[in-house]
């Protein structure tokens, strides 16, 4: 077999990998195991959170009372916290004074931010029965396990609620 041919081959070889890929990125879907947040109707959320805790009708009446409250709560604070940020990383060296304003008001956010996560995580095991107890501290552990995993962009998720 004399170069040419080689040549060709590979050509032809790389050419048919190309056209494979493109396929794949085309028609694939690589989500992974789980649809995006966003893809999961708010009535599809709820029907899984009553599938896993296992809450009769009664209980997912509170459990929503509770997600809506929890809901009202964190929206003001999260944009709050989304404009504190946004000045203080505009601000130059030169205004360390108002970095430092600025800082402290981060810290008041986050600190309420946890306080109504905490409040919202008490009312839903207040929901439980003691068989549920187990169930639902599983529930809560995995959307503290869903906060910490980064967006596509790299930015950190924002908090159940």
């Amino acid at each position: 077999m004399n170069r040419s041919t080689l040549y060709q081959l590979l050509i032809a070889g790389l050419l048919i990998l190309n056209i494979v890929l493109l396929v794949f990125i085309f028609t694939g879907k690589n989500q992974g195991p789980h649809p995006p947040r966003h893809d999961v109707t708010e009535a599809e959320r709820l029907r899984i959170a009553k599938e896993v805790l296992g809450f009769n009708e009664a209980q997912m009446k509170g459990f929503e009372k509770s997600k809506e409250d929890h809901g009202k709560r964190m929206k003001p604070l999260h944009e709050a916290l989304r404009k504190t940020s946004e000045e203080y990383y505009h601000l130059s060296v030169e205004e360390d004074a108002r970095r430092s304003t600025l800082l402290q008001e981060i810290s008041e956010a986050n600190i309420a931010i946890y306080r109504s996560h905490t409040i919202h995580f008490d009312e839903l095991r207040a929901l439980a029965r003691p068989d549920q107890r187990d169930t639902v501290e599983e529930f809560i552990n995995g959307l503290l396990k869903n906060q910490e995993r980064p967006r596509r962009n790299g930015l950190p998720r924002r908090p159940p609620g």
